[in-house]
């Protein structure tokens, strides 16, 4: 379960091209969904059902597993290792998702007898707890003038305390509260906000990395277009290749679309 959609996978296959051209395989997406077919045969499923992919590179230490050749894939740790060289500290492997424990290894690495207190502390915006903990406080009812109550809980769950500066933006521009496209949730407001304090500098990194909109029905096309003006409009500095980062994304959702359609090849 994953935001009101479900995802499915991972297949994993050694890869050593450009990590640009990265996509998901036909092959790929059939065998995801014959396994989910037969783990669950009363669902009916189909690649037609198809919102979006995910496809990355994960980066695994080298092990003599490795030196078997390539079907050994599987047999290789996911865990990270951290290797001091002098006063060198490198990490390898490792990924996202597991950022903040590798980071405590690093730092008890560097200090030796000391330990990292990073567990203690809240991620940004959750200085204020949960929506429960924050939904009876002032500053919930001051921000519920400004988003009403379904809109507010929404934000909060996405940017927690500050969701706060996404009504102090909303209060300066009234259009930045209006909706990037029609039956999906996302404000203008928060465009703008990723410009200023996430570093949204593409469409896509706001589509796919701030939201959901990228696997939504309506907004994955139509969000696009208002998203980059925004863009242009508010960031300091505007990329020079914004129409091929757009012709980059569009390419990705035929390849989608080829996808859904059940195009063998693409």
């Amino acid at each position: 379960p994953w935001m009101g959609r479900t995802v499915i996978g991972t297949t994993e296959t050694p890869f050593d091209g450009d990590s640009g051209e990265l996509r998901v395989e036909p092959s790929e997406a059939e065998y995801l969904i014959d396994e989910v077919r037969r783990l669950f045969p009363g669902i009916s499923i189909s690649t037609g059902d198809i919102l979006g992919t995910l496809a990355g590179v994960r980066p695994l230490a080298r092990s003599h597993s490795l030196f078997g050749g390539k079907n050994n894939l599987g047999k290789v740790s996911r865990v990270h290792r951290i290797v001091r060289d002098d006063n060198i500290l490198t990490v390898f492997g490792g990924k996202y998702t597991t950022y903040r424990a590798v980071a405590k290894h690093v730092v008890d690495k560097l200090y030796p007898g000391s330990s990292s207190m990073t567990h203690r502390f809240a991620l940004p915006g959750g200085e204020a707890g949960d929506w429960n903990s924050f939904s009876g406080s002032e500053a919930a009812q001051v921000a519920r003038q400004v988003f009403g109550t379904e809109d507010l809980e929404r934000l909060y769950r996405r940017y927690g305390s500050r969701s706060m500066q996404l009504a102090d933006l909303v209060r300066d521009d009234a259009t930045l509260g209006e909706r990037l496209v029609e039956n999906e949730p996302e404000i203008r407001a928060e465009v703008v906000y990723g410009v200023r304090h996430e570093h949204t500098i593409y469409p896509e990194d706001f589509l796919r990395r701030r939201t959901t909109l990228r696997f939504s029905e309506h907004g994955r096309r139509a969000a696009y277009d208002a998203v980059e003006a925004l863009i242009r409009e508010h960031s300091q500095v505007v990329p020079q290749d914004l129409e091929a980062a757009k012709s980059r994304y569009l390419s990705d959702l035929d390849h989608e679309d080829a996808l859904r359609s059940g195009a063998t090849t693409l």
